[in-house]
């Protein structure tokens, strides 16, 4: 995308960190975006299982004024809580909040996190979930809460999903729905909901040995066919 290009130099004084390399890990990045009131992303952090096996980014696009509330509320859940970058590569089960002066650039492959330094430049929702989406490509899920119809984030779902990634969108105002579609989902249902569909899209692997009935795979398919058709 646009976005992603535009921004891939970065910063030159201070070296970028890479924090996922398509490739070499194997599991969902959800990235979650916020320009709206902090209840419906704060219902979506609380219902985050343990052990889903996906990494969460949470962006809200309040920076600074927000952050300190949403480490709280994603410190209740049990699972490992920092500033995105102060580890290494991106881990599972593990819950990051974007730090202020931050961006996400894609380089192929890789995804970096760079500090933004001495000038003011525009990071958005649809920046930031076009990068993941063109870094993680398929691993790439999107969450947006916005009270806008057509907000920031909008176009970064719809390249996740071109990518094959799944997105959900919910809108105080509008109700709740998955993006390009009419299905009505509430936020403390989309953690379970993700960590239902990725179960069975994600690849086989030597450690995988869930059984499921053919009445769970049914339900699945026609769930699928729903998501991707509305």
């Amino acid at each position: 995308s646009i976005s992603c290009y535009f921004f891939i130099f970065g910063n030159m004084n201070i070296p970028k960190k890479i924090i996922f390399s398509y490739g070499k890990q194997h599991f969902p990045i959800v990235g979650i975006g916020n320009n709206g009131e902090l209840s419906p992303i704060a219902a979506f952090i609380e219902n985050i299982p343990k052990n889903s096996g996906m990494a969460f980014i949470v962006f809200d696009s309040e920076g600074a004024k927000n952050s300190e509330s949403l480490q709280h509320i994603a410190g209740q859940t049990g699972l490992d809580v920092m500033h995105l970058g102060t580890g290494s590569l991106l881990e599972p089960d593990t819950i990051y909040i974007m730090p202020e002066n931050h961006r996400l650039l894609s380089d192929d492959d890789d995804l970096y996190l760079d500090f933004i330094s001495g000038q003011e430049i525009d990071f958005s929702l649809d920046d930031f979930f076009s990068s993941l989406s063109a870094s993680c490509r398929e691993y790439a899920q999107g969450v947006l809460f916005s009270p806008n119809k057509q907000p920031d984030g909008h176009i970064g779902l719809k390249h996740i999903k071109e990518k094959g990634g799944m997105t959900f969108f919910y809108s105080n105002k509008l109700g709740n729905h998955l993006i390009d579609s009419e299905n009505s989902i509430n936020p403390a249902e989309i953690p379970v909901q993700l960590v239902h569909l990725n179960t069975f899209l994600k690849p086989n692997t030597p450690d995988s040995h869930t059984a499921h009935t053919e009445a769970e795979i049914y339900k699945t398919i026609i769930d699928l066919l729903l998501y991707k058709t509305g």
